[in-house]
This record gives C-alpha cells, structure tokens and sequence, in this order.
C-alpha cells in the first residue's frame, strides 16, 4: 500500500500544532523518500507520544503529507465544506473537546455481508496474521476457502452453499479481529448480529476448535438441507403438494418489525427474522408470501443472499441438533463482556451457556437495537465492526442517532481494502482510542510486498538478462500446488490468493533458476 498513516498526539492545541509543523518539516526534507519511510521516521521519533488531543493523516507521498500538515493547521479541516482529499485524509475528533471513546465493543456482522475478495489485500499486506494463524490450525487453507472467495466476483454456487458462506464469514471476521488487535485494538466487549455471536467466540479464542468446527459443519445436514431453504424441506414443513413451486428468500424491507408482523398476519408463510433498527427489519419467507407483504408494506425489498431459515419457527425441529452443533469447551477471554442476541445482555460464555445462547437466537427474532442499548448503557461508545461489510455500523448509527457514539468498519467491499483500514484507524485514533502503528513503522527497513513493485529509488543490484520472446501472464486455470506447497497448508492459501500476474511472475523467476 503506497498510502502512509501518520498519528499526532499532545497536551493541548498549541502542541499539536507543533507537531504538524514537526511533521511539515520532515516531510519536505524527505521529499525523495516513501510516505511508508517518513511513516516510519515518524513514528519511531513521535508517533508513540500519547495526549488527549489528536489527529491523523493519511498520505500517499511526501508532497501530500506536507500539504495535508498545512491544511491541518490553517484551515477548519471539520468544515463539510473542505475538499474531499481533507476529508478522507485528515481525521479529526468530532467534538472540539478532548475525544472520549468510552468502552470499545467489537461488532461481528451475520450472514448476508460476503463479497468476492474479502479479506485478500488484507492478507497480503499484513501475512504475517495468517501465518500465526496457520500455527493454530491444522486446515486453515480448508476453512478460508480462498480459491472460492479471492477470485474476484462470488460465483452463484458458492452463493447458494451455506456452509461455504458461513467458513468464510467466520474465517475472515477471525482474521479482521486478528488485524485489529495487532494494531493495538482491545475491545472490553463482543456483540455478534446472527452468525456474528459465533464468529465472536471464535475470533476473541473463547472457542479454539476451528478445525472441528469445519468438520462438524461438513457431517451436518444442517446447512446443507434442514435450514437451507431447500424446496422440499420447505414443502414439508409448510404441508406443501409437489407440483406447488416454493422458494425461500430473504431481505430488508425499511419498515418495523412492528409493522411487518401486522402485514404478515395470520396463515402467511413469511417471518419477521432480526428487528434491524426502529425502523427496519429482515423478513425471510416463501417468495409469493414475501412478495404479498412488501406489497402491503409499500416499501423497498433490498434482498439478501446466503441467509438460513433461522430465527423463526422453521429453526425449531432442528433445536437439538442445533445447539449440539454449538457446544464446545470454552474459555472466557480475560476483560471482555459477550453480548446474546437472545437475552438482550450479557453473559458469561462457558460451554453450555454459549450453547443456549447460540441456540436460543436461532429459534426466535432477533432485536439487535435491544442488544446495542444495552451495551451503550453499559459505557460502549466506540463500536468497531470487523467486517465482512459495513452494515452493523450503519444500523448502529440509526439505533444510537443523536446520541455520541462512534462506529465504523475496518472492512466494506471497495477497491482500495488497505486504504479503507488505515482510514478507519485514523478516525479510530483522533476519537481517542489507542492505536499502535508499531507492526507497520515499527521495522528499520522499509519492506515492500515481494510480490509488488517497490517505489524505493533502487540501490545495488544485478541485472540478469533473460534471452526469449516477451510473454503475457494469462488467465491461469485451477492446477495442481507443486508438491513442496501441497503439503502446506498455509502455502496454499497465499498461492489460491495471488493473481495471475502474480503467479506468472513467481513461474518465470522458478524458469530462471532451472535454467541457470
């Protein structure tokens, strides 16, 4: 990533500018360097300082950064009236009051929010969290999925295989999770939306047991058949003949839950499945039902891919089952609250009540504003959404609307995934929440991605000349991993994330070494 994130901390308003001016200066004196090596500069000799007032940068090369110090110092950069590079580069408190970010809870989103190549830049950016998380887990590569989800666009197939959908959700949340605590995030507490309850225990280690996980997911007919929505589960349960066409759907309608229950009335094969905020909700249902209520609420239907038939009735006769799906030996992360859906509040997860919780949310409506209230009178005011995708944080928004609050994603579908996460941690930080740039800046050498073309001035090397005619990097099919990577799991998934480019060029440099 060429962008850079530059904090600026101190004691009072007439210090901070001072440091601005620090950070002017060094950025013109470096004008031949990276926006990462002046990063570096910076943070090693200041970025550590701590102080209740706050700014941050995030700057792409030197020129930009000493304009962006300038712009910092000499105008109202909170202005809305500011260009858009101040605003999506200069990061402000949004109080002219020393910020106070109170407790900080992670938020865990549910099934619904996948996008093709979630979490890839992400991982090639920063490896270095998948590899310790390939030392806890015998297959990482078989739960990520990559060469499903790094692929570009999310192929219908994998739309329509919950269990995939679910892997890959709970395995990129881990990961997000992962992320924001090597850049020093500590929430005080967990609050999962649907699959995010699960994805929590097992991001924050109250569960350990990916791998069985995995493997309980695979043997299950849970998601395969039970509650997949498949016709002739619906059929069965709704007492439908065979020659009457069933299809399940789920989606967003910008009502109540209130005013959804009244339009689904009495008989109707459609459920109210999670109150999303006072005036929003999810519906799920036989299409021709569904269609019968939108029609009668008289609002838009944002659909929903890859969502199960839980929590409403359908979920009921798989209880057991369910909950067995759920029980694993647990360990309560030291310092963290675990919010359920179900109770509306806390609880300490152990096996059992893990299990109830996770059980008791898939039989029923879930009430997220319920959940959100509760931890807001507890003192969470700093709600930071793993990811994938940024739909809690904009229910949150709507839930907490005029009151302080602070909640943004670290992950949202876009083309620049890196950029969006240093962004988000430059607002993190000008709120007051302590962010440490120590992986990044820590090192003394500015380290590119192997893989990517560095923007450093070159220093010594040897040119080695390759005699044949140019070739283009082609689509490459699936094949087979050479042997040395097949049996490593963790090689795996960083060969399924490359591009065809990428492969080519490591194809060419293997051609290289054979030949010479």
């Amino acid at each position: 990533c060429l962008d850079a994130l530059f904090t600026l901390s101190a004691a009072d308003p007439a210090s901070l500018r001072d440091e601005l001016i620090e950070l002017q200066r060094l950025a013109r004196a470096s004008e031949s360097s990276s926006a990462n090596q002046i990063a570096r500069q910076w943070w090693v000799s200041r970025g550590r300082q701590t102080g209740p007032y706050r700014l941050a940068l995030l700057a792409r090369d030197p020129r930009q950064l000493a304009r962006l110090a300038e712009q910092a110092r000499a105008a109202d950069h909170l202005n809305s009236h500011a260009d858009i590079e101040s605003r999506e580069r200069i990061f402000a408190p949004s109080t002219s009051t020393p910020p106070s970010p109170g407790r900080i809870a992670f938020v865990f989103p549910g099934s619904g929010n996948q996008f093709g190549d979630m979490g890839r830049e992400l991982a090639l950016q920063w490896p270095d969290v998948l590899r310790a998380q390939d030392g806890e887990n015998a297959r990482l590569a078989s739960q990520m999925l990559v060469d499903r989800f790094w692929n570009g666009p999310l192929a219908p197939e994998l739309l329509s295989d919950h269990r995939a959908l679910i892997c890959g959700q709970v395995c990129f949340g881990t990961m997000g999770a992962d992320l924001a605590a090597r850049f020093g995030l500590k929430p005080d507490a967990a609050i999962g939306y649907s699959l995010g309850e699960s994805t929590a225990l097992l991001a924050l280690r109250a569960w350990r047991q990916r791998d069985e996980m995995l493997e309980r997911l695979g043997q299950s007919p849970l998601f395969a058949q039970d509650l997949a929505g498949r016709p002739e589960t619906l059929r069965r349960r709704w007492n439908m003949p065979e020659d009457q066409p069933v299809e399940w759907v789920t989606g967003m309608v910008e009502r109540s839950a209130e005013a959804a229950r009244a339009a689904i009335g009495e008989g109707k094969r459609a459920y109210v499945l999670i109150s999303n905020t006072p005036n929003e909700c999810v519906i799920g249902g036989d299409r021709v039902a569904v269609d019968e209520v939108v029609a009668a609420l008289g609002c838009l239907w944002f659909p929903l891919q890859g969502v199960s038939t839980v929590h409403c009735e359908l979920a009921r006769p798989v209880r057991q089952a369910y909950r067995e799906l759920h029980r694993f030996d647990t360990t309560p992360p030291a310092g963290v609250e675990f919010y359920s859906c179900a109770l509306g509040r806390t609880y300490v997860p152990e096996r059992e009540a893990s299990a109830d919780a996770i059980e008791a949310q898939a039989m029923d409506t879930v009430d997220f504003p319920r959940v959100i209230h509760a931890a807001y009178d507890a003192g969470v005011r700093t709600f930071i959404e793993v990811g994938a995708g940024g739909s809690c944080s904009r229910m949150i928004g709507k839930i907490l609307e005029g009151r302080p609050h602070f909640a943004k994603s670290l992950a949202i579908a876009g083309p620049d995934p890196v950029t969006h996460f240093l962004r988000t941690l430059g607002q993190l930080h000008a709120e007051g929440v302590p962010v440490d740039l120590e992986m990044p800046y820590g090192g003394e050498e500015d380290v590119e991605h192997p893989l990517r073309a560095s923007s450093r001035a070159p220093g010594k090397c040897v040119t080695v000349s390759i005699t044949g005619a140019p070739f283009i990097a082609p689509a490459l099919p699936a094949r087979p991993l050479p042997e040395e990577l097949a049996e490593n799991d963790f090689g795996h998934a960083v060969l399924q994330a490359m591009s065809a480019a990428e492969r080519a060029t490591i194809e060419a440099h293997e051609a290289y070494l054979r030949f010479s």
